[in-house]
């Protein structure tokens, strides 16, 4: 039985490693390279979790010197990028916030009004600059509009792949967490439509799109109304719910 689950977990491996390969190839990334990035994740997560250098040591089947090189490589977290998401998401699902506000607080609430909500420690200043860059907000005159809450959707490049990295990581702990914990398991659902007619593939994207932004958001407010959320609490501790669509038929 072990053996047979060994077996699985090496199957699911080579299936992650291969959905990578477009990216690989698009960004002239090696094969080696990739996998000293994934080697030097993994070790540094076996750090992070406490375990001793000779642990790290055994669990890696590196040498010591191999093993310490890659610790000292440090690949941290942009934080900014993953608070923006957050405030993206927050305003998007946020019932008492108009899409389209006022810059100069000539109305309320107003744009301070959402970024002191869902902002964190960003700056309504920084968050202006950065989503107008991206394409995330428009503005016109005194009036800031949201365009689109997906941060990724900016083709390749770095923010994109900040944000692919933090939501990947978040689907893989979730699984790996419902395999150890069966009886607690985290939510995970798939829905999806087989024999779908060619000419309405795109079609049944959009309703799926709008369908689930409408019951995402619907269910972030009765938890709101539920007095699930306490804004003074700090945002380092945080539990949610990420949705993928995927197509077989969309070009990679």
């Amino acid at each position: 039985m072990a053996s047979e689950r060994l077996t699985s977990l090496e199957k699911m491996i080579i299936q992650v490693a291969d959905a990578f390969t477009d990216l690989l190839v698009a960004e002239q990334v090696s094969v080696k390279r990739f996998s000293d990035l994934v080697f030097a994740g993994a070790v540094q997560a076996l750090k992070k979790k406490g375990l001793s250098m000779q642990e790290i040591i055994s669990h890696s089947g590196a040498a010591a010197k191999t093993v310490k090189k890659y610790l000292r490589d440090e690949y941290h977290d942009k934080k900014g990028d993953i608070l923006v998401v957050r405030f993206l998401s927050g305003w998007a699902a946020d019932s008492e916030m108009p899409k389209e506000l006022s810059l100069s607080g000539e109305n309320f609430p107003d744009w301070q009004s959402v970024c002191s909500r869902h902002g964190g420690e960003l700056t309504p200043n920084f968050l202006k600059r950065t989503l107008l860059a991206s394409g995330n907000i428009a503005i016109r005159g005194d009036r800031v509009s949201l365009v689109s809450e997906n941060y990724a959707n900016n083709g390749r490049s770095g923010v994109t792949y900040d944000y692919v990295g933090w939501v990947l990581s978040h689907h893989i702990k979730t699984i790996s967490h419902n395999v150890n914990h069966p009886t607690d398991p985290l939510l995970e659902r798939t829905i999806y439509g087989f024999q779908i007619k060619p000419e309405r593939r795109e079609e049944l994207r959009e309703f799926w799109r709008e369908e689930l932004s409408v019951a995402l958001a619907k269910a972030r407010e009765s938890a709101r109304e539920k007095g699930f959320y306490d804004p003074g609490l700090p945002k380092d501790n945080e539990m949610g719910v990420s949705v993928i669509m995927w197509d077989d038929q969309a070009p990679t």
